[in-house]
């Protein structure tokens, strides 16, 4: 058998989900549900949480994908390029996680002797009306995964098919399992920075990380209670996850338009969050109040810019 394999195979009546596996591992996405990886098997263990529907709507479980407003939008709107926008999803405004959590994407896959890969593309045009409504920004949004025995690579890639400039931002919202046994999980994000914020909606500043928030040394999920915006990443920089009773780590390293990480550990739920961000919450706001803190990605009209993340075992 292969060393890699990619195939799709049937989800209940009318989904498909397509599995990427290598030695050791196996990564299940769902293509009609916005791309999503809806789960990680390593060693036979599943790291993704255990949710009761990983293909539930929303950004809740598995690792949906956020664009172009990662995190939140204030009042749900924005302005930029002269249009006045209200973020609207399914009928209903939405101040969460953008538009295409749970969108269906067309989808490919293959593998070779090396890798395998899922590559997902999902269009903004006149054809796609509810999509326009909230971002007036045709563009062309691709996404791939690539499983090699480096580890698992994600990146993406946007086009900006529009005759004007566009704002975007991007992030990974991955929850990863405590094994109940948070006291026994640690995580380290090398960040000097975070974002100051009020009710989870930053003021634009940055300030150094509190003794509360300081994890630029491990410090056990257990004793966390956060959900805030850590800034100043780097491709050069790993956040790490260290599962003291497994004796493994998970490292999470990311090209350098990815400044941010978003950490939410909520204690009830039996998993946390390490979310890879390009831009800060609610970055066209910010940007346009003078904050360069707003880390706004700007693509003018005919170009491509993109990014990746990287997670390896060790």
């Amino acid at each position: 058998m292969p060393a890699f394999r990619a195939f799709s195979q049937g989800i209940g009546f009318k989904d498909v989900e397509v599995c990427l596996c290598g030695p050791n591992s196996q990564f299940s996405i769902a293509p009609g549900h916005g791309l999503k990886l809806c789960s990680a098997v390593y060693k036979g263990r599943e790291f993704m949480m255990p949710t009761r529907d990983v293909l539930a709507h929303g950004a809740g479980n598995g690792v949906p994908v956020l664009f172009p407003f990662p995190n939140r939008t204030k009042g749900c709107r924005y302005a930029f390029g002269g249009h006045e926008c209200t973020i609207v999803v399914e009928g209903e405004e939405a101040f969460l996680h953008g538009i295409v959590v749970g969108e269906p994407f067309e989808f490919s896959f293959g593998s070779d002797e090396k890798s395998a890969w899922c590559e997902g593309v999902l269009r903004i045009s006149e054809e796609t009306p509810q999509y326009l409504a909230s971002y007036p920004f045709p563009c062309e949004l691709t996404l791939r995964y690539t499983l090699s025995a480096e580890g698992l690579r994600f990146d993406y890639t946007v086009e900006n098919q529009g005759v004007e400039a566009l704002p975007y931002g991007f992030a990974l919202h991955p929850y990863f399992n405590k094994f109940g046994e948070g006291e026994n999980v640690t995580i380290m994000v090398p960040a000097d920075e975070v974002y100051d914020h009020v009710e989870q909606m930053p003021t634009g500043k940055l300030i150094p990380p509190t003794p509360d928030l300081d994890l630029r040394a491990p410090r056990p999920v257990s004793e966390l209670r956060l959900n805030d915006v850590y800034h100043g990443l780097n491709s050069q920089k790993e956040s790490v996850i260290e599962y003291k009773s497994l004796d493994l780590r998970i490292g999470l390293r990311a090209s350098d338009d990815f400044v941010n990480m978003v950490v939410f550990t909520p204690p009830p739920a039996p998993g946390f969050c390490l979310e890879n961000q390009t831009s800060a919450t609610d970055y066209v706001n910010l940007h346009n109040q003078g904050f360069a803190s707003s880390e706004i990605q700007i693509l003018p009209p005919g170009e491509r810019r993109g990014g990746w993340v990287f997670a390896r075992v060790f």
